[in-house]
């Protein structure tokens, strides 16, 4: 009798066990930074999404609208990038977001998407970063890199809007030499205010811009 208790009940409890380790069971935890939303996510999706005919400016592609928190947030499961329909077209897992010809997320910017949404894709806003470093300006490594977050998703070599090309050197040059660059992003009266549909960029970029553009808007 001892030995059929046995045989039925170690069985039971082994399953008992495995149903109560599945219960407790959680999507694993990121251990990510917080990304500020209105300096570093939003302006990703406005230079790259939003333009007429796609997620923005009149246009709602899907039903979405790309250019404000709550449109985005329409795509996005907190804490969930992988299951969140925006991130997944984002790298070309579904439909590939930004559709060809227009340029795919740079490796940078899909990881601070990635990041942002795993950290609970907070609407974090008037963001105090200690990250602005004016001290040696150069076009590859501030320049450069402000104008892929703010300006190439419209101005690159496949639709360069306005006619400028800001995806290189030679194009940014020739929107300097042209006297169209500075007064677009400092919104200066007379010219069109840039980035589109966008806030105007942080004294900290807008600084960088000046030294270099003061310093002969070198190629360095």
């Amino acid at each position: 009798m001892r030995q059929f208790l046995k045989r039925i009940i170690l069985p039971v409890f082994v399953i008992m066990l495995y149903l109560l380790l599945e219960q407790c069971k959680h999507k694993p935890v990121y251990p990510v930074k917080e990304i500020c939303f209105e300096s570093k996510i939003l302006p990703i999706f406005i230079s790259n999404c939003t333009m007429s005919g796609c997620h923005g400016n009149g246009s709602a592609e899907g039903g979405l609208v790309l250019d404000n928190y709550n449109g985005i947030m329409q795509g996005v499961k907190p804490g969930d990038a992988e299951d969140s329909d925006i991130y997944e077209s984002i790298p070309g897992q579904d439909e590939l977001m930004p559709p060809p010809p227009r340029p795919s997320l740079s490796d940078e910017q899909i990881q601070l998407i990635y990041d942002w949404i795993q950290s609970g894709a907070k609407n974090t806003t008037n963001c105090t970063e200690n990250t602005c470093d004016t001290t040696n300006v150069t076009y590859s490594n501030q320049i450069a890199t402000i104008l892929n977050n703010y300006c190439t998703g419209c101005h690159n070599t496949n639709n360069a809007s306005g006619g400028w090309d800001l995806s290189n050197y030679n194009g940014v040059k020739a929107s300097v030499d042209a006297g169209r660059f500075w007064g677009a992003v400092n919104w200066e009266p007379g010219f069109s205010a840039m980035p589109k549909n966008g806030n105007q960029l942080s004294v900290c970029d807008l600084r960088a811009i000046k030294l270099w553009l003061d310093a002969g808007a070198q190629n360095n």
